[in-house]
């Protein structure tokens, strides 16, 4: 039996032969000396008018995104390319690549590191994986509204970091603006419990959050939630100036006189909270709360980040810490209770909700940290329905469930997934080296474990070689 070696890589461990030794580590020597080459260069782009990264234009010499010359038109890769929107998938596409919609049906951006594709390949489009050729034929299925199928209220995708997650919320995002679906879509609610954007979302004061007016014991966010609104009316303001109010408001804040009428619409609720940016944050909510009360089209709520907005915050008013349950704008979002069941005012008569967890940013408190917010919240109750790993309790998934809610979990690449997205990147981009052989695709698969974001961090840093 041939002798074994252990090679490391990073924080990946893996078991080789001793013949085929000396070729992989030619690999890893290249692959570090990229890495160290990419770091110096650093990767700045300038953008296109259609919001890509300009293929032909480079904002240093150094760029490790070069121009691309006598790159293949994009019909010419049938190959690797499917059909040419996201309504003409099946699974039979599984693991090839479809051009995405128009990136200005997403006002707010994209969410996660999807971007971070695009500016590889200098191509607005996704790899076609099976869980989102099941999610988008249950959406198309629901929206021609055949009678047979349903949509489950409320579900949570869950993966290991980089995994994809974020990518599935923007291709359904997508997918559901351009078919007329009324989507909500939160990018990135971590950012809004976060003490380095505190300034820029509260009040442009040293005042991050605002008590509100109207809810007692609620606090808003004014420029966070006008930011919001504005990316929704945006995206659907003709949409929600045609859809009536369905809730009753003590307060007559949400109407608009028209001659001797007064109108009251969705869009009235937007405009004052641009109006009144003090109110914008209940406005937020109210909005929600007449989204799940929609009949007249499909909506589609979407949440990346999701475990983040049940973190503590580092907010506090009149000695007391501000809770993500008591912020609107959070609120908005924070659809499942302590112990994991959907509360019903957020179930949608006519549509579902689709969030994301994250593992980028770990679990804020822990130890000591912990302690200190233990006054503040019930015993067990600190992360909510999640715990410290950020995944859901034993206890708040079996309440998801019984509540209607599902998971989905994502898996990373399979092999034949893989030597697509190799093939994909090699052709697509010149600044990609040429296909690696047998040996060392295998070798890279095994140090990426089929991360996709493992994956195109491994090939952006053997570009420079």
């Amino acid at each position: 039996m041939a002798s074994q070696t252990l090679l490391q890589f990073g924080r990946s461990s893996f078991f080789c032969s001793r013949a085929s030794q000396a070729g992989r580590k030619n690999f890893i020597g290249k692959y570090q000396v990229a890495r160290l080459s990419t770091k110096k260069k650093g990767k700045k782009f300038q953008k296109g008018q259609d919001g890509r990264h300009d293929k032909n234009v480079r904002s240093q010499p150094g760029s490790q995104l070069k121009a691309q010359k006598n790159v293949a038109p994009l019909l010419s890769l049938s190959k690797h390319y499917s059909a040419s929107s996201l309504d003409s998938i099946s699974k039979a596409d599984v693991g090839k690549y479809v051009k995405l919609p128009s990136l200005k049906l997403l006002p707010e951006g994209l969410c996660g590191n999807t971007a971070d594709e695009f500016d590889l390949t200098n191509e607005n489009s996704v790899q076609i994986r099976e869980q989102t050729v099941n999610l988008l034929s249950k959406l198309r299925a629901f929206a021609k509204g055949d009678g047979k199928t349903t949509l489950d209220p409320f579900m949570l995708v869950e993966g290991v970091r980089g995994c994809g997650k974020s990518t599935l919320l923007n291709t359904a995002a997508l997918y559901a603006r351009e078919n007329g679906w009324i989507v909500m879509f939160a990018k990135n609610p971590r950012d809004w419990i976060s003490e380095k954007h505190a300034l820029e979302f509260g009040t442009n004061t040293a005042l991050a959050v605002f008590p509100s007016e109207v809810s007692k014991g609620k606090f808003g966010q004014p420029n966070l939630a006008v930011q919001l609104l504005k990316e929704i009316q945006s995206a659907h303001g003709d949409v929600l100036q045609k859809l009536p109010q369905k809730r009753e408001y003590l307060h007559q804040l949400y109407q608009r006189k028209e001659g001797e009428k007064l109108h009251k619409s969705l869009g009235t609720i937007i405009e004052r909270g641009i109006r009144f940016p003090v109110h914008a944050s209940n406005c937020l909510y109210d909005l929600r709360m007449e989204l799940s009360l929609v009949t007249e089209y499909p909506v589609l709520i979407v949440a990346d980040q999701f475990n983040s907005i049940y973190w503590p915050t580092p907010f506090w008013s009149q000695g007391k810490q501000v809770s993500t349950e008591q912020l609107l704008t959070v609120g908005t979002f924070r659809c499942l209770d302590s112990q994991g069941q959907l509360q019903d005012e957020y179930r949608l008569a006519n549509g579902m909700i689709l969030c994301a967890t994250t593992k980028k940013y770990g679990s804020p408190f822990l130890g000591k940290a912990a302690k200190e917010f233990e006054p503040f919240y019930e015993p067990g109750a600190l992360y909510g329905p999640f715990d410290n790993n950020q995944d859901l309790k034993v206890d708040s998934r079996k309440s998801m469930k019984s509540s209607g809610g599902v998971s989905l979990f994502l898996k990373n690449l399979d092999r034949s997934e893989y030597e697509s997205t190799l093939s994909y990147y090699h052709e697509v981009s010149s600044s990609v080296k040429p296909l690696f052989d047998s040996h060392e695709k295998s070798l890279q698969f095994s140090m990426s474990e089929g991360n996709p974001e493992k994956i195109r961090s491994m090939m952006t840093s053997m570009t420079s070689l």
